[in-house]
């Protein structure tokens, strides 16, 4: 994943990807995987990608995922 602008687009696209992956394997339904999952979606590359780049559109899909860590 690069940070250049004209791949923005792309992050994007990559990056909803493993947090709809990370949704879909979250700790309720798969609980023996929740140390695995919590570090996998706080990952410093993951998280800050996410949430800085594309002006916020990352930011829904981290909401989901703190919601799923919350209902654990």
């Amino acid at each position: 994943i690069t940070s250049e602008p004209h791949h923005d687009g792309t992050n994007l696209q990559v990056l909803t990807a493993f947090a709809n992956a990370f949704h879909v394997l979250q700790p309720l339904r798969i609980p023996s995987l929740s140390f695995a999952w919590l570090e996998l979606v706080s990952h410093r590359t993951f998280m800050a990608r996410l949430l800085k780049g594309n002006s916020q559109k990352g930011w829904p899909f981290f909401h989901r995922l703190l919601i799923d860590l919350f209902k654990f």
